[in-house]
């Protein structure tokens, strides 16, 4: 017989490291507006992104990173059993860079 308190008591299910990536390392388990917590990891993503050298390398890292998704929300979506799961936010994270592809990083003259 198994013994009762060998069980875990977490709340928190294990997730594949795949489905754990396509949460945003777990923002998407956020219990209100999940995709929306989502692009807050797609900001420093921007900005690492926006801070590489020529917007040739930039949109290459873009299309890496939403291609590198695709695989991702395939693995969260088979996890979740549904289509387009809300906790799936990698989509969310890679759209940010997107959005600010271009917009000049300049944080030597804040305001200016």
């Amino acid at each position: 017989m198994a013994d009762p308190a060998k069980k875990s008591a977490s709340p928190i299910p294990k997730v594949p490291w795949s489905v754990w990536l396509a949460t945003g390392f777990g923002i998407g388990f956020a219990p209100v507006a999940p995709g929306t917590f989502g692009t807050l990891w797609g900001l420093p993503l921007a900005c690492a992104i926006g801070l590489l050298p020529g917007w040739p390398t930039q949109a290459a890292a873009i299309v890496a990173f939403n291609l590198l998704g695709i695989p991702l929300c395939t693995a969260g979506a088979k996890w979740f059993a549904r289509k387009d799961p809300g906790s799936v936010v990698v989509d969310e994270i890679g759209a940010m860079p997107i959005v600010l592809f271009l917009v000049p990083l300049d944080f030597s003259k804040p305001g200016q």
